[in-house]
Parts: structure tokens; sequence; C-alpha cells
């Protein structure tokens, strides 16, 4: 009863439990390789099969993350040592109805292994994912794999990576993109091609339209830090601003949701005509992690417009950007920090799929500008002696005097 000495379970990650990491970028954001064979599975550490669901939905999920699923195999005491098994399963790329969004038919399966980490193995010390292939069939995505080196009374956990679509467009036909676990048989020395029993088992991912209609609530906050001022040499010297100088823009995105991701996260950053674009870096810890590459400039010499791919931000997630700029001499003096009269002003915005609550994704930031001082002095004699500017020193005691002129010629 070959067949018989296995049972496998289908069932994904809890999404609340493991980073999101964009599938498309998941050797960039981590430096790793993608995971094979055996594998602790510390990339996604958190995603366990002891606290999976059978079911998934939109609120704490990114578009274009990895999805972890696993497929718990037990082998029963009388099986032979050694064995392998094959099985078969799928994810749709669209909705039950048709509708433009499912997993990533580019990337298909993206990895598997056996999760030598997770705590529903018992007993396994040896067990691989020998191989794995997967092909489109229809709309779906088919992945087969092949496990070996299964032995009597233990249980193994193989993990399989799928990438959710990283675009979608609202509206969506269809509520449902399903994946099913579709065929499962020996495929060892001893009794190869017994069919394994594995039922009708799904994990639905419910309610796509609530990739829209969950609310996030984005809000963005910017401020100026006059402190960083290249062209004064003194450390200690007031924090003013003036022609010539650099300071960094700060710029905090927060997405105030307890419970909903904010996906799709947009942030455009125009800058002041009278100051020029230097440099930009972000501060991500959480979810995407995102890479200075993903804040551009579009090239203008005086302002532009800086655009920030932020991808997706976690309930109460706060992502920083910092932006550089050096004013140029274009710039207005006379004017001050406030709304009404500031010198130089940047104006920010967050724009997000699943963000309605608009009054707070804007933001403006004045900056006043000091005139540069540059002064001349001229230095005449008025009077030498009493006989007036032409008079000459003759001996010792002589007075004469001189009138002394300081002119501010600066902006």
């Amino acid at each position: 009863m070959a067949g018989g000495d296995y049972s496998l379970d289908f069932s994904a990650a809890n999404p609340n439990n493991y980073p999101k990491i964009i599938g498309s970028l998941f050797t960039v954001i981590t430096g790793n390789p993608l995971p094979s064979g055996r594998d602790p599975g510390d990339d996604l550490a958190g995603a366990e099969d002891d606290t999976s669901v059978e079911s998934l939905s939109p609120g704490n999920l990114a578009i274009g993350q990895i999805v972890p699923f696993f497929f718990r195999i037990e082998v029963d005491a009388g099986a032979p040592p050694g064995d392998s098994i094959t099985f078969v399963a799928g994810w749709d790329t669209e909705t039950t109805a048709g509708g433009d969004y499912g997993y990533d038919e580019d990337l298909g399966v993206l990895a598997a292994f056996v999760d030598t980490n997770d705590p529903n193995t018992v007993n396994d010390t040896d067990a691989t994912v020998s191989s794995l292939n997967w092909s489109i069939v229809g709309t779906e995505i088919q992945g087969t794999f092949v496990i070996d080196n299964l032995d009597p009374g233990e249980t193994v956990v193989v993990e399989a990576w799928l990438v959710l679509d990283d675009e979608i467009m609202e509206p969506v036909q269809g509520n449902t993109v399903q994946s099913r676990l579709i065929s499962a048989e020996t495929s060892g020395t001893v009794e190869t091609g017994e069919t394994i029993n594995t039922g009708n088992q799904t994990v639905p991912l419910q309610q796509v339209g609530q990739l829209f209609s969950l609310e996030a609530d984005l809000s963005v906050i910017k401020s100026d830090n006059p402190s960083i001022v290249t062209t004064n040499p003194d450390p200690q010297a007031p924090t003013t601003l003036q022609i010539g100088d650099q300071f960094t823009y700060t710029i905090e995105v927060t997405n105030n949701s307890d419970e909903v991701v904010a996906n799709g996260v947009v942030l455009t950053d125009t800058l002041d005509p009278n100051v020029a674009f230097v440099s930009a870096t972000v501060t991500d810890t959480v979810g995407f992690i995102t890479p200075d590459t993903n804040i551009v400039h579009d090239g203008s010499a005086n302002g532009g417009t800086i655009t920030g791919d932020l991808q997706f931000l976690e309930p109460l997630e706060t992502v920083t950007v910092e932006v550089t700029v050096e004013i140029l001499d274009t710039a207005p003096t006379d004017g001050d920090d406030s709304l009404a009269n500031g010198d130089l002003f940047n104006n920010v915005t967050v724009t997000s799929i699943n963000d309605t609550n608009t009054a707070n994704n804007s933001d403006i930031e004045p900056t006043d500008v000091t005139a540069d001082p540059e002064y001349t002095i001229s230095k005449t004699v008025t009077d030498v002696g009493g006989d007036g500017a032409g008079g000459s020193v003759d001996e010792a005691g002589d007075v004469a005097s001189y009138e002394i002129v300081v002119t501010n010629d600066g902006n």
C-alpha cells in the first residue's frame, strides 16, 4: 500500500506572521539566493505550517509579494525507507471569473524547499526537494515537485513560494483567485506510480476587490533641516541658509491603519525652482525595503520633480526619504519660513490604490533664505590739521580726520 503510506496537507502561511518581500526583487533586497532543496527558510521567518491558513484575504497582503504555501507530508511507519513522491499543485493567474489578477505567470513557482526549521517537522534529517518544474496550463501555474529521502514515521514540510501580480487595475472582475493540490503519487523504487489520495484541497485568495476597498490611511509630513550648511565651515554657526548652501528635506510617509496594507504607494515631491537636486536616500526597515534607486529625479537643473515608488507600506509603517538640494543664486531672500512669505516652497504628495482619506496626503514646507552679506569698505581723508582734505602732515601732533564707509553689496 505504498500510496496509502503518505498523506499531504495543503495550506498557506499566515500573512500576518512573516515579512512581505517583493518576489521580483528577492535577491536584491535580501542579498541571498532563492532557497532550494533543504533550507531553514530564514528569509521569510514566521512563515510556519503550524500557524498556516486555509484561505487568504487581501487586507494583509501586498501586491507583488511572495506568498508561501505548505505541503505537509506525513509518512506512515510502514513506508519504505528513502522513498520518493511526486505531487502537482496549481495557482491561478486570474480570478475564477476571468478577471486580470492572480499569481505572477512570469515568476511561476519562485522557489520550493524542505523547510528544515518548521515546527511541524518530525524526525526529518535529509528529505529534499530534488526537482521542481512549472509551466502555464491554460490560466494556471502548475508546479511539479519531487521529494526524495522520505523515511518511515517522519513529517516533512515542503514550502513553495508563489508571487502575486505586482499590478492591478480597478475594477477586477470576480473575487476569487484559486490554488489547489492537484495530484500526488509515489515515485521511488518501490511500487512507483501508486496514487496518493489528496482529496479536494484548495487555498483561495478571496475578495480580491478589497485590495481597493479596504482602506489604508497614508499621511505625509515634510520638514527642512537647515543645519546642513555646506558653505559654512563652522559647525557652531547659526543654522541659517544662504545662496549656495545645501540642506536636506526629511519626508515621512506613514500608513496610519493598524490592520490594512497600503498598496501601490507613490511619493511625488515637487522642488522649488530656485533649488537644484543633489541626492535622495531612503530609510525603510519593514516590509518592502525601498532602495534609493526607487527615488528618481526628473533631471531638471532648476527644481524638478522627484518620484518615489514605495510599493507598499505595512500597517503603522513609516518610510523616511531624505532629499538634499542646493540653493541657486536665483532664490529670493526677502521672505521668511512661513506659508505666507517663504522664500522657497516644497510640495510633497503621496498616493495609494486603497487610501481614500486624501486630507493628509500632502504637505508644503516653506524655507527661509537669508541674504548673503558681501561688505566693501572705503576710507577717505576729510581733514588734515584744519586745512581740509588737501592739508599735509608736517610734524608730530598734527591731526588727520577720515570717513570710513561700510557697504553691504550682498543679496
